[in-house]
């Protein structure tokens, strides 16, 4: 965790640009991991291009074949079809052992509202091209 605050203040120092992805949803992920991870996002990240979303298992990947085996995925052809609608909470896939409130409640809003959080208004003339800013 320092690591990576003195990594964002040594590119702020020389204004250089943030970017990075939070991918949440692991089998390994606790609530705990994720509100860490949530919490480190709103302190830290908010005035730079950072990303939030839900790990997708591909075919023929351990998680996929976590998923086949756990039956989280039970309907391959409606995956198939439906992948591209993440992070559609109606399609969300939860690999980890948080139930499916919990998560939501922990990281949903941070994933589905991209772009809406930075606090700096300096910010957001730069990101008017992107189709979540209104």
């Amino acid at each position: 965790k320092s690591d990576i605050l003195n990594a964002i203040k040594m590119c702020e120092d020389v204004k250089i640009g943030v970017q990075a992805n939070f991918i949440f949803g692991d089998p390994a992920e606790t609530l705990s991991s994720a509100l860490e991870t949530r919490k480190f996002f709103l302190n830290y990240c908010k005035d730079h291009i950072v990303h939030n979303g839900f790990i997708l298992p591909f075919p023929d990947t351990p998680i996929w074949k976590h998923c086949i085996e756990n039956k989280i995925i039970s309907d391959k052809q409606h995956y198939y079809e439906n992948i591209y609608k993440q992070p559609d909470m109606k399609n969300l896939l939860n690999m980890t052992k948080i139930k499916n409130v919990d998560f939501i409640e922990a990281v949903g809003d941070i994933v589905q509202k991209r772009f809406v959080l930075y606090k700096s208004p300096d910010i957001l003339p730069l990101l008017r091209y992107n189709r979540f800013v209104k």
